[in-house]
């Protein structure tokens, strides 16, 4: 947003016959001026340097280092960034003389409805972005709620479609449920934490292991309760006292996909991550602009050099944790002990450069963690294949035959994940002399993926000719995917 879109390019104040000359704005029918010529927006009055610390502190803060420096989280920088967009619009709409008489679309309109699709297409969790609207042109702009709820009204259809058609694709269904009542307190302890982190960014990691299971263990939700009670009730006292109030509810709004009110498919692995916050910074730095505004000069530099340095330097180290996935998953493993993603992945790691028994067990204290981990046991399969340890590996595919089919978040993938292993069963039952069971492993491998007729072809004339065939285990590891999308 432009400068002289954010404040007043001089300190006086302009007459309402001098905005009408100047803009060409004009009395509505029903007599009543429109509010943006009685008054300054709250916006407004947000001079240069508070403003250029928010935008600091919104681009520097150690949590923005996981969107940037992720490849799986440019997906969160373009919703971020049309979302941006689709509200510079929408304020710019908000000020065109036509915007006063409620006719849509306005060209500024337009592009903001466009920019609001293509956030959505981005990241669904921009389904929000129409409550920021809300407030920011009723909290900060100071339009009428009539005039507010009939402008976004068609943004409010676009989200319901957005999150309607997310919910069908992302069902969470792997996602263990939790009773309804408790999700208020997930919610609690999930803005806890980030406001934990953003005061204090040390100890960032992409998997925190803050599961809703675990996070009800905690004290946090219920001390969070009554805080943020509190916190909110003083926000809505205080929302007419300048926009820092607005800002605090921009960044809450901006969470709201993601507290863990409603299920999403990342809780398997933590209700909290970084990049969640990316979409709530805005607001973030909204209040500390606002509230910089209100201190001395002095004060304010103090503030925007503190905001410089700390954040910069302290983003700096967090970046050097990304620079591989070594060194990444070993920094996450000293965070979150217990994060069997870290665990699997620098076991996966080891077995390239030839350390398999180390491998081993790091695939081993993932699946002691996360029993239903369906990759540490492939890798931990694999390993005991070739070392030709067979009774170890049968009872392994075993257990993860039992977890494939309790796992009905995605049959086809796993019914033909579930064949493979179904044949490699049935050669390593051959290879310990049970060519009876292997038969019965090869009749479900057809069955689950009729197609494998060539594998299952030679597999069945050993088994009616008794004679083990060669038992090699599968290509390495499985290949090393980042899994926290």
């Amino acid at each position: 947003m432009g400068n002289d879109e954010v404040r007043s390019p001089k300190p006086q104040r302009m007459t309402n016959g001098e905005i009408r000359r100047h803009t060409g704005n004009w009395q509505p029918a029903t007599g009543n001026s429109s509010p943006i010529e009685n008054r300054k927006s709250k916006i407004e009055n947000v001079s240069d340097l508070p403003a250029f610390a928010g935008a600091l502190l919104f681009a520097l803060h150690p949590v923005q280092v996981e969107v940037v420096a992720w490849a799986s989280g440019m997906k969160d920088l373009l919703g971020g960034f049309f979302a941006v967009l689709a509200l510079w619009q929408y304020v710019r709409h908000v000020r065109t003389p036509l915007a006063a008489t409620g006719r849509l679309p306005t060209p500024n309109f337009a592009a903001a409805t466009a920019f609001l699709i293509l956030a959505i297409l981005s990241k669904p969790t921009a389904v929000v972005v129409p409550l920021m609207a809300i407030v920011i042109d009723r909290l900060l702009l100071g339009r009428a709620w009539r005039t507010v709820l009939l402008t976004v009204t068609p943004w409010l259809l676009l989200a319901v479609i957005g999150a309607v058609v997310a919910r069908l694709n992302q069902p969470a269904a792997h996602v263990p449920q939790v009773w309804a009542p408790w999700r208020p307190l997930i919610a609690a302890d999930a803005i806890v934490f980030y406001l934990r982190k953003l005061v204090a960014p040390i100890g960032l990691a992409p998997d925190y292991g803050r599961t809703p299971q675990v996070a009800l263990t905690s004290v946090w939700p219920w001390l969070g309760v009554p805080m943020l009670g509190a916190a909110g009730y003083l926000i809505w006292r205080l929302r007419r006292a300048g926009p820092w109030p607005a800002g605090a509810l921009l960044a809450l709004i901006g969470l709201l996909p993601v507290l863990g009110l409603a299920p999403f498919d990342f809780q398997g692995y933590s209700t909290v991550s970084d990049r969640y916050l990316y979409s709530a910074m805005p607001g973030v730095a909204l209040a500390v602009a606002a509230l910089l505004q209100r201190t001395r000069p002095a004060a304010a530099v103090a503030a925007t050099a503190a905001i410089f340095i700390l954040a910069g330097t302290l983003s700096f180290l967090q970046a050097g944790h990304w620079r591989d996935d070594r060194h990444l998953y070993q920094h996450t493993l000293r965070v979150n002990p217990d994060s069997w993603v870290a665990l699997n992945t620098l076991g996966a790691l080891l077995g390239t450069e030839g350390q398999e028994d180390l491998a081993a067990e790091y695939f081993r204290r993932a699946i002691r963690i996360q029993p239903r981990y369906v990759r540490a046991r492939e890798n931990l399969v694999r390993y005991l294949l070739a070392r030709q340890e067979h009774w170890q590996a049968i009872d392994q595919m075993r257990q993860l035959l039992a977890v494939l089919r309790e796992d009905s978040s995605e049959p086809t993938a796993h019914a033909t994940r579930r064949a493979y292993i179904h044949l490699h069963l049935a050669r390593t039952l051959v290879a310990v002399g049970r060519p009876g069971e292997a038969g019965a492993e090869l009749e479900a491998a057809l069955a689950l993926a009729p197609r494998l007729t060539t594998e299952a072809a030679d597999l069945a004339r050993q088994i009616d000719e008794h004679a083990p065939p060669p038992t090699s285990a599968p290509a390495g590891p499985a290949p090393v995917e980042p899994e926290l999308r």
